[in-house]
């Protein structure tokens, strides 16, 4: 047996994630582990798709077993993010091999640029880019520049090199005996408006869907089963289409919180609560907040996450602890292979019931509770929210 592990959000599933995975099986991986986030992703906006939906596809297209990246990993910048799932993917004590895509293609290249981004020197001169206004991408790609010069640091303008790089950094640190893979994107960037030969990226087709207003311009970019559950989600309320509720959802929270609540929030700094506390009462509507906080060190992304962490209350002191716990999504026969070969990190657990993880500690608890506010947020934006089901309520998909 060998487990791969891919770090993932299937925002949808399309066809370069079901290539992503062939291509991890013919490297040699008889078996599948796809850490997806939740119901909400990194750039701190709602998934298209629930996650049930999102894992149900990814089972029928390849992956084995499909768990959950807790929200305060998968919501979260590309440092956190990495840390989070490399280390469930460590804990669970069976995966071999982390696959993942990448611009460049060559992992010897992104192993010398963890190493590089990892240098005490690199962090001082980011840090004083970063106290001119910078925000920390550019002022961390301009002082490997300065230090190790353009071949390094063109690394750090790539999206998915740098979430490579992320990746491999956790892995030394973590000194976790998982072997990195990695293959050159396919066909299409990761944020190119085009599609090429099949292949689309998953922005693409989201701008797409938005603008269409259907789920037709997602069709001949993923694969057909992936196509049937998403039509399937559609015919029963479960695509998220009512941005608007829950912008109002996070608005209103938002106005209702103290200002120590908001200088505790996850990835607040220099005093941007104050900024928040100020502007929150002065929007007339949650994109004119983002309008509104707009600034150089604060990209639109970072905003997002920091006011949707500030509205579900989670803190910066939580956050940087070590995932207790892999909830599981989904799997199939194989999954369950997966499931008895995992031996366990101590004070680790998987499990597939938040009420049984909410037993297991007080950080567990909080982490749920986290997911459980999500999940009733997310809820609002879909055609039926009283068709969601909680977070205690919802059952593992399983395919036999």
């Amino acid at each position: 047996m060998k487990i791969a592990g891919i770090i993932c959000e299937y925002n949808p599933f399309h066809n370069g994630h079901a290539w992503q995975i062939e291509q991890a099986r013919n490297a040699g991986a008889t078996h599948v582990i796809c850490l997806m986030s939740g119901d909400f992703v990194q750039r701190g906006s709602p998934a298209l798709f629930p996650r049930h939906v999102r894992a149900k596809a990814a089972l029928l297209c390849g992956a084995d077993l499909v768990l959950q990246l807790p929200l305060p990993y998968a919501m979260a910048r590309a440092e956190r993010f990495a840390y989070g799932a490399v280390s469930i993917l460590d804990r669970l004590g069976c995966v071999d091999v982390l696959h993942f895509g990448s611009e460049c293609g060559d992992i010897g290249l992104l192993l010398e640029a963890a190493h590089v981004v990892m240098d005490p020197a690199v962090l001082s001169a980011a840090k004083e880019q970063m106290d001119l206004g910078k925000a920390f991408a550019p002022a961390r790609t301009l002082a490997v520049e300065q230090l190790y010069g353009p071949r390094v640091s063109s690394l750090l303008q790539n999206p998915n090199d740098t979430l490579g790089i992320e990746y491999l950094k956790w892995i030394l640190r973590l000194k976790s005996p998982i072997q990195p893979q990695t293959i050159p994107r396919h066909q299409v960037g990761h944020e190119q408006m085009q599609a090429k030969g099949g292949f689309a990226s998953a922005t693409f087709l989201r701008q797409n869907i938005k603008s269409s207003g259907d789920l037709l311009p997602l069709l001949p970019y993923v694969p057909r089963q992936a196509a049937g559950v998403y039509l399937e989600a559609e015919q029963s309320g479960h695509v998220f289409r009512r941005e608007e509720a829950v912008d109002a959802a996070v608005l209103f929270s938002l106005r209702g919180k103290s200002l120590q609540e908001l200088e505790q929030t996850a990835d607040m700094g220099d005093g941007l609560h104050h900024r928040i506390f100020q502007k929150v009462r002065d929007a007339r509507s949650y994109s004119d907040l983002l309008r509104l906080l707009a600034c150089k060190r604060y990209p639109n992304a970072r905003l997002r996450r920091i006011l949707l962490s500030a509205c579900l209350g989670i803190t910066e002191k939580e956050a940087h602890r070590p995932p207790p716990y892999a909830k599981i999504l989904g799997f199939g026969p194989r999954g369950l292979e997966i499931l008895r070969a995992i031996r366990p990190y101590p004070g680790f657990s998987v499990r597939s019931k938040s009420a049984d993880i909410r037993r297991l500690s007080p950080e567990c608890a909080r982490l749920v509770a986290w997911e459980d506010r999500a999940q009733g947020l997310y809820a609002l934006g879909l055609a039926f929210p009283e068709h969601a089901k909680g977070e205690f309520l919802t059952n593992p998909v399983i395919l036999r």
